[in-house]
């Protein structure tokens, strides 16, 4: 994977983070509870998830996700426990004190140097009302521990997360990626019949790079 040119690539909207404070946590066990997104309020990213977004997935991910921090997945903290209520999806965080991340976000979450919680998600169904994101169905891939809450309504209790959409910027980086092989046509298409070798030695390194970045996007899920 290329991490300089990934780093560099622009936020997009397959990927996306809403952030909630979290209220209540038990300090002794890492185990905690709440709302993780509110349905039918609008968050400030200025999306509303409706009601029953995340049915699919509880059943898809047997209504478990990993618990990470910063939405590192390299640093997975324990899992998070998911549940379809009337007012939202409710979670049930449990920290693995056994991890030394772990007992450091539960260090940090005590002595409230960080304060919230997010959910990192692909939307898979959405309709806009009112000029108003409204997301139909969720795909919700894992939660977070993180520092800055978003959603004013939901509580932990509560994880809701906003915009950082990592898999859409890895999408901007292919269609770059993808006109610097093709042209600016995009067409596919050789229009220079006297390449040279150091050419072709450039294509090929833009090739691998573009295989890469959809080998990267497939290992994610």
């Amino acid at each position: 994977m290329h991490t300089r040119f990934l780093s560099s690539i622009k936020k997009g909207n397959d990927m996306d983070f809403k952030k909630i404070e979290i209220k209540e946590i038990d300090e002794e066990t890492g185990v905690f509870k709440g709302m993780a997104s509110p349905y039918g309020n609008v968050d400030l990213g200025g999306d509303v998830v409706d009601k029953g977004a995340f049915k699919r997935t509880i059943q898809h991910r047997k209504g478990v996700v990993p618990l990470l921090w910063q939405h590192n997945s390299d640093d997975p903290i324990g899992v998070a426990e998911l549940e379809d209520s009337e007012k939202g999806l409710m979670i049930q965080g449990k920290l693995n004190l056994g991890v030394a991340k772990a007992v450091e976000a539960l260090s940090l979450l005590k002595q409230k140097a960080i304060k919230g919680l997010s959910i990192g998600y692909e939307t898979v169904k959405k309709d806009i009302i009112d000029n108003v994101r409204h997301l139909k169905e969720i795909n919700l891939w894992e939660v977070s521990v993180v520092t800055f809450p978003m959603n004013p309504k939901a509580n932990v209790n509560s994880v809701k997360s906003a915009e950082l959409a990592v898999l859409e910027e890895i999408k901007d980086g292919i269609k770059a990626l993808r006109k610097e092989l093709c042209g600016p046509d995009d067409s596919g298409e050789n229009h220079s019949q006297d390449t040279n070798d150091t050419d072709e030695l450039g294509t090929k390194d833009l090739q691998e790079g573009l295989d890469d970045l959809i080998t990267e996007i497939r290992n994610f899920k």
